[in-house]
C-alpha cells in the first residue's frame, strides 16, 4: 500500500487554509495546516513532508524569509507558492525557491493538478526516471468550474 503524501499548508487566512486543507484531504493527502511561518518551521522540525504549500504574504516570518529558511534547511522539500499579489519581482524570487506558483484566486482543480504534478515530478526525480531540472514550474493547470477564493 502506498502511503499518502503529507503536505504542509501555510496560510494566514483561516477560511482559505481550511478550504484548501479539505480539498487536499478529500483527494487523499495528509495535510498539516498552519497559519504562519514560525509554525511552519516548527512543523518541519517535527516531521517529514512531501510538499509545502506556502502563502507569500504571512505575518511575522514572511513568505520570502520562510522560503529561504526552508531552502537552506530542507532543500529537498518541494514548494508551491500561492499569492493574491501580482508583483512580478516577488514572483521571480518565489520561483527561485519553488516548484510552482499559484495566483489567488485559483480553482480547486488547479490546486489539485499543481500538487499532483509537483509530487509526481519530485517522485520521478528521486527514483531517477528523469533528471532534475529547474525548481520552478509555472505551467498553468487546465481550468475548472469551481473557484477557490
Amino acid at each position: 500500500m502506498v502511503e499518502a503524501a503529507r503536505i504542509l499548508l501555510v496560510d494566514d487566512d483561516p477560511d482559505l487554509r481550511e478550504l484548501c486543507a479539505q480539498i487536499l484531504q478529500h483527494a487523499g493527502y495528509l495535510v498539516d495546516p498552519v497559519g504562519d511561518g514560525e509554525a511552519a518551521l516548527a512543523q518541519l522540525e517535527k516531521r517529514t513532508f512531501e510538499l509545502g504549500i506556502f502563502d507569500w504574504h504571512l505575518p511575522g516570518l514572511g513568505g520570502q524569509s520562510l522560503l529561504e529558511a526552508v531552502g537552506w534547511r530542507w532543500p529537498e522539500l518541494p514548494i508551491v507558492i500561492m499569492t493574491g499579489y501580482s508583483d512580478e519581482d516577488k514572483a521571480v524570487v518565489a520561483v527561485e525557491y519553488a516548484q510552482a506558483y499559484l495566483r489567488k484566486p485559483f480553482e480547486k482543480q488547479q490546486l489539485l493538478d499543481t500538487v499532483g504534478r509537483v509530487i509526481h515530478r519530485m517522485s520521478a526525480m528521486r527514483s531517477g526516471e528523469f533528471p532534475a531540472g529547474t525548481r520552478a514550474s509555472t505551467t498553468p493547470a487546465p481550468p475548472s468550474t469551481e473557484e477557490v477564493p
